[in-house]
């Protein structure tokens, strides 16, 4: 069945671009929160094997990368997390996990000596 899951992903992306030029990426669907507001919801895409980031200035930073999908679907998965402390970007929390980011995994950190909520929500992208 998992593979079957697989296979229908592929399926429909290679229908969906019929040259078969169609290449898979990471996206990462992130939101920040400070104070129980949210501050910032930016949206990145990148390729696999490579690190993408995207920063809010005297606040955070996010960093992720992805492998491609195995045979099953899932992709090992690594998001680096920074709060901006002391006139600097400091690293704050690494989270990973083997996913599959056709569904919805997220990652979810609260650090709260800055009262700031990290949502990141990792995803399978069609790159143009």
């Amino acid at each position: 069945m998992k593979s079957l899951s697989a296979c229908l992903v592929a399926s429909l992306l290679f229908a969906c671009h019929p040259a078969g030029a169609a290449e898979m990426g990471l996206q990462l669907e992130a939101s920040i929160w400070k104070s129980g507001n949210e501050v910032a919801a930016p949206t990145i895409t990148g390729k696999f094997d490579t690190w993408i980031s995207t920063e809010i200035p005297r606040l955070a930073r996010i960093e992720a990368t992805a492998t491609p999908p195995d045979a099953e679907g899932y992709s090992q998965t690594i998001v680096r997390m920074y709060l901006f402390r002391d006139g600097k970007m400091a690293f704050a929390k690494q989270m990973s996990g083997r996913l599959r980011l056709s569904g919805t995994p997220f990652f979810s950190f609260l650090a709260p000596q800055a009262g700031v909520r990290f949502m990141v929500d990792p995803r399978l992208a069609v790159l143009r």
